[in-house]
């Protein structure tokens, strides 16, 4: 079970999520930094750093190059085994070239696969499986724009589209759950990995171990890791708690 510490950035600065839902979700500036995360995340031993870039997916316009840089040479001189998988705004193969050039592992992509008619299929046949698809759903609905626009499109029928892309995996994330630490949607995680031969990593609503536990015991049917954000800020979850127990279950 992979576990991926997630550091919502805007303006160089880490944003945390408040609320939960589609409407009412709030976000406001925290006082550490993207780099002291990073490096803390990356110190305990983080499986993966997964860095959103909250701008980039409202504006469409990346986060700075020499921020990137920045972040992932921190990570790779303190835990070379802690991968960073980005996403937020990525609309250009060319984007996602430069990206794994700055040392990036995986490349996640949203709204650009699914408002860009062969996007997501030129993305995988350039770069492997370094790309990981993320539905962000409302009421199973995905969502796209920073999750500002419901589309018609479900995500099981999504997910069966492109299930034969090579992609790394699928992020699926609950919007109603976001920020809530309300539990994860472990029914539709669960019927989303069975539904496809593509790893999934479940978003939205994480709280405590008994959240982790839930996830580790769908390991078999496809559920590979999990998203962790307002849980570790708030205490609720530790991730040295967090890596014990996986690690224990090895």
């Amino acid at each position: 079970m992979l576990l991926i510490p997630s550091i919502e950035v805007q303006n160089n600065k880490v944003m945390r999520s408040r609320e939960g839902g589609h409407s009412n979700i709030m976000m406001e500036a925290s006082e550490e930094t993207p780099l002291k995360l990073a490096e803390l995340y990356a110190d305990i031993g983080a499986d993966r750093i997964h860095l959103v870039d909250l701008g980039g997916a409202l504006s469409g316009h990346p986060m700075s190059t020499k921020m990137l840089r920045q972040f992932v040479e921190t990570v790779e001189a303190i835990n070379p085994n802690t991968a960073i998988q980005v996403g937020g705004g990525i609309r250009r193969l060319e984007q996602i070239e430069t990206y794994l050039d700055l040392g990036v592992k995986y490349v996640v992509v949203s709204t650009a696969a699914m408002k860009q008619p062969g996007f997501l299929r030129d993305a995988c046949s350039n770069f492997g499986e370094s790309i990981i698809l993320a539905l962000d759903a409302i009421d199973g609905k995905v969502a796209v724009d920073g999750w500002q626009t419901k589309t018609k499109n479900d995500i099981f029928s999504l997910a069966k589209k492109f299930e034969n892309y090579n992609l790394n995996s699928i992020l699926f994330t609950d919007i109603a759950r976001a920020g809530t630490l309300s539990g994860l949607n472990v029914e539709m995680t669960a019927e989303l990995a069975r539904s496809v031969n593509v790893p999934i990593i479940a978003s939205g609503g994480l709280h405590t171990l008994a959240d982790i536990e839930q996830m580790m015991a769908l390991e078999s049917d496809g559920v590979a890791g999990v998203v962790m954000g307002r849980a570790l800020y708030d205490g609720t979850l530790l991730l040295e708690e967090a890596c014990d127990l996986v690690d224990g279950a090895l």
